[in-house]
């Protein structure tokens, strides 16, 4: 076994307390109708939302994404990236493509959740608001904003260890592990 893959099984004996915590919150119990569903939802965009900002962060010091176009010196971590991407960012959907947050964004609307706060943030960023004005303007729920200003405060170190590791620990395979049962 190499000294890598045993690191990182360090490292996931070392979290695998916390993320069973986070697995087992009672929250996912509390969800026992729609309404409470629409509340967990309005909350939860947000982490949909800013799982896309790491994979793009990733993206960004994993790949080339500026023109001229050089080659980044990572070919197995890009095309394991963008494969990813590609999947979040394009899934085919009935006759077209649509990304999971826009998918995620089209089930609250049919499930009669509040969409307002997610998309104010994204009219705000788009408008060239900086993320902490943008976050006051949107006013989403006090967790939603902690939530996203944690994750920013990762990608503002500017170090990608940090990034993958708040991507692939701390996101990509945490929430399907949690269950929602009414």
């Amino acid at each position: 076994m190499s000294t890598q893959t045993e690191s990182i099984k360090r490292l996931l004996a070392i979290v695998a307390p916390a993320r069973q915590r986070l697995v087992e919150h009672p929250l996912y119990r509390e969800i026992r109708n729609i309404q409470h569903l629409r509340i967990f939802l309005q909350s939860h965009v947000f982490a949909v939302w800013d799982f896309m900002s790491l994979l793009k962060s990733l993206q960004a010091c994993l790949t080339c994404v500026e023109t001229p176009w050089l080659p980044s010196p990572y070919p197995k971590s890009r095309r394991l990236i963008n494969e990813i991407v590609f999947g979040e960012e394009s899934d085919k959907f009935g006759d077209g493509y649509i990304s999971h947050f826009e998918l995620y964004l089209q089930a609250m609307v049919e499930a009669g959740a509040d969409t307002s706060a997610i998309r104010k943030l994204v009219d705000e960023l788009k408008s060239g608001l900086a993320l902490p004005d943008a976050l006051s303007v949107a006013a989403p729920p006090a967790e939603a904003v902690e939530f996203v200003r944690t994750t920013f405060s990762f990608l503002q170190l500017d170090k990608p260890h940090v990034t993958v590791a708040a991507f692939s620990i701390g996101r990509e395979d945490l929430i399907p592990d949690s269950s929602i049962r009414w």
